[in-house]
């Protein structure tokens, strides 16, 4: 990982993913940038707007310097600042090709944008374009270095090494161990013996120490708070794509609704998105 960008709007949320992100990025000494995205009223839709702009803007990046600073003071690592026009999901996308950014850093709060942003029509541009992971920090949330990690799967792409690479790079990173969990409803759990062997290869996520396990529960939010009563996690990835279990999971509403009940940071891959 090389280059981590977090969009900043100034809440509590936000301003607690940059240092979240902070931490990941000293760890894997990779650069951090800051981006707000500068919304200036037009003055034929919004008669209203501010008569002096670049007071607002200058306002702004002093906001954007001040958590800048404390991240220098406290993380040891000096972040990049990126100011832009624009307030969609557009201009953050355009940002990630500049910047060649690896992963998308953003705070619980907002989280619907970046799910729309991700998740929308399979038709839209937005979707066919993203090209990276987008981690989820809950506001509550300081970084620590992952020692267990969590994945949601099915059978689906479990050989693709692309979908997986910055799985794969992360948990090496840090030595984690990958728990990999799949939830089933009652009567259609797959087999364990054959998805265990098939895991297990080389194929998959070589290298990396895994543990599988296997729930039957009709309820997801259910059966992921049942798992993580019993085994402690630092962090929960989930894989979004438009098949089988995943269908009832990565709906975007069930997917916050998931990471909220999980408590933890949450990687989100999309099958088709990621570019080494």
């Amino acid at each position: 990982m090389k280059s981590i960008l977090v969009p900043i709007d100034f809440t509590l949320e936000a301003d607690n993913a940059a240092r979240y992100a902070a931490g990941l990025a000293k760890q894997q000494n990779a650069e951090l940038t800051l981006l707000y995205l500068l919304h200036i009223p037009s003055p034929l839709t919004e008669p209203s707007y501010p008569s002096d702009s670049g007071a607002t803007e200058r306002e702004n990046m002093e906001l954007l310097k001040n958590l800048a600073d404390e991240i220098k003071l406290t993380c040891k690592i000096t972040p990049k600042l990126k100011m832009v026009p624009g307030f969609t999901a557009r201009e953050i996308s355009e940002e990630i090709d500049l910047l060649k950014a690896d992963l998308v850093v953003t705070g619980e709060s907002g989280a619907e944008e970046k799910f729309r942003f991700l998740f929308g029509s399979t038709s839209s541009t937005e979707i066919r374009t993203c090209p990276v992971p987008l981690l989820i920090v809950p506001q509550a949330a300081l970084f620590k270095a992952p020692d267990n990690i969590l994945l949601l799967f099915d059978t689906l792409n479990i050989n693709n090494s692309d979908i997986w690479e910055p799985l794969r790079k992360l948990c090496l990173q840090f030595s984690a161990k990958l728990s990999m969990l799949h939830i089933s409803a009652p009567g259609e759990l797959l087999l364990p013996k054959e998805l265990s062997a098939q895991i297990q290869s080389d194929e998959f996520l070589g290298g990396i120490r895994k543990e599988i396990f296997f729930e039957e529960n009709q309820d997801l939010e259910q059966g992921l708070r049942n798992f993580l009563s019993q085994h402690p996690m630092d962090m929960l990835v989930i894989l979004h794509h438009e098949h089988n279990m995943l269908k009832r999971i990565f709906l975007p509403a069930h997917a916050e609704t998931l990471i909220r009940y999980s408590f933890l940071p949450a990687l989100v891959l999309y099958d088709g998105t990621y570019h080494q």
